[in-house]
């Protein structure tokens, strides 16, 4: 399923079938900046050694053996990026769980779509790094300081709510060239190069809150300021 959603995006893919009775599949997706390897293994038993793994229900169950990120600096020097790894291993182990288990359509249609979603951002900040601005490693500074607000989400592009439970969900993301947003409270510091996302939960697709200060919404005006002061920090840290 990676391999699939990966060329769909238009990302490279290598795949090293299991070789010498070893029942062990290697899969790295490689983007411009970064490299994502994951080693999937199947149970032996009752399987041919030189079988090769088609993860078949049939057949042994299948688990994560390995899975990590890196990506590469300006330097060339390869750097972990430690935010991604989790997020991807997360939903790779979720559907491993869905393929093992009982296969509900519904559980399976929803996981699909999630993987989807974070590789689609894993691409989408790929090129932007092409730039030859240090997004991945801007990310990861990113990543630590949202996981200190608590509750935060283990997604690609940190993402966090506020309490547990039906707390709105919001995510950082990077600016892109075409937008031109500026903080609404201190707009002589130019335009913003991290913007923060509020993900709503009956819709597809993101909304970015350009009015966080609008008299008009008074009585969600305490949260808006909460919002955009944690903005204005971490970007200030970042800087």
């Amino acid at each position: 399923m990676l391999e699939a959603i990966a060329q769909r995006l238009g990302i490279q893919t290598y795949l090293e079938e299991s070789q010498f009775g070893l029942l062990t599949t290697s899969l790295a997706i490689a983007g411009k900046r970064f490299v994502l390897d994951v080693d999937l293994e199947v149970d032996s038993a009752g399987v041919e050694e030189d079988e090769a793994i088609k993860t078949d229900p049939r057949r042994g169950k299948v688990r994560l053996a390995k899975i990590l990120v890196n990506h590469v600096t300006n330097d060339e020097a390869t750097v972990g990026s430690g935010s991604i790894t989790v997020a991807i291993q997360g939903l790779v182990e979720e559907y491993l769980d869905y393929w093992n288990g009982d296969r509900d359509q519904e559980e399976g249609e929803r996981l699909i779509k999630r993987l989807w979603d974070e590789l689609g951002d894993l691409a989408w900040l790929d090129r932007l790094a092409e730039s030859g601005r240090e997004w991945f490693g801007e990310l990861e500074e990113m990543s630590d300081k949202v996981k200190e607000l608590g509750n935060d989400r283990r997604t690609v592009l940190p993402s966090f709510a506020f309490a547990a439970g039906q707390s709105p969900v919001f995510r950082f993301r990077p600016a892109t060239s075409e937008e031109n947003i500026v903080n609404p409270s201190a707009p002589e510091q130019g335009r913003c190069d991290w913007i923060l996302e509020y993900v709503p939960d009956n819709q597809s697709g993101l909304v970015v809150r350009r009015n966080w200060l609008d008299e008009s919404r008074a009585q969600d005006l305490e949260s808006d300021v909460k919002v955009e002061s944690l903005l204005v920090s971490l970007c200030h840290e970042l800087d």
